[in-house]
């Protein structure tokens, strides 16, 4: 869903990221503690705490079983998840004008987010087969201090990172 483009402005470049299961460190440590974690819990409550109990206790604990492991999956499950089926659905697009994200997932609905050029912030370029070009910084609104999360064409492929690096590193705001 890549917006209209003015009369004047000229595609640069169009891609789409590349489905992969690399984690980054933050999500390995969030699916070890809490994924790993409540799945453990929860198989721990339901093989230790159901023997030799009358029936009332019993089935209160395998619900409580079901819920922990059910949660510790779901943590697990949504970050394999968002990894190969994210990409699908997302485009990029930079113009001589602008650097456009847009994405339509099924179910979560679409955005379209647009980063005027020339940019004010540094650009950078990370990672070997897939490559990543970062370009804009914003806000995250959910922190009461500001946390600020990179925005750009996440695991693009090396070559096609080389072209938009050199394009956006040349149309920076001095």
């Amino acid at each position: 869903m890549i917006p209209d483009l003015s009369p004047d402005e000229v595609v640069v470049w169009r891609g789409e990221p590349k489905s992969s299961l690399r984690w980054t460190r933050y999500e390995v440590m969030i699916c070890a503690i809490f994924g790993v974690g409540f799945t453990l819990c929860g198989i721990f409550i339901f093989v230790l705490e159901t023997t030799g109990q009358n029936e009332s206790q019993l089935v209160w604990q395998v619900v409580a079983a079901i819920a922990f492991t059910g949660t510790g999956i779901s943590v697990v499950t949504k970050y394999a998840l968002r990894r190969v089926i994210v990409p699908r659905y997302t485009d990029y697009l930079l113009t001589d004008k602008r650097a456009v994200i847009s994405s339509q997932v099924p179910m979560f609905g679409s955005r379209v987010s647009e980063y005027h050029l020339p940019l004010n912030t540094e650009v950078t370029i990370e990672g070997a087969r897939l490559s990543s070009v970062f370009f804009a910084k914003i806000d995250d609104d959910s922190q009461d201090d500001p946390v600020w999360i990179r925005v750009g064409f996440e695991k693009i492929g090396s070559d096609d990172a080389e072209h938009v690096y050199e394009f956006l590193k040349n149309n920076l705001r001095n």
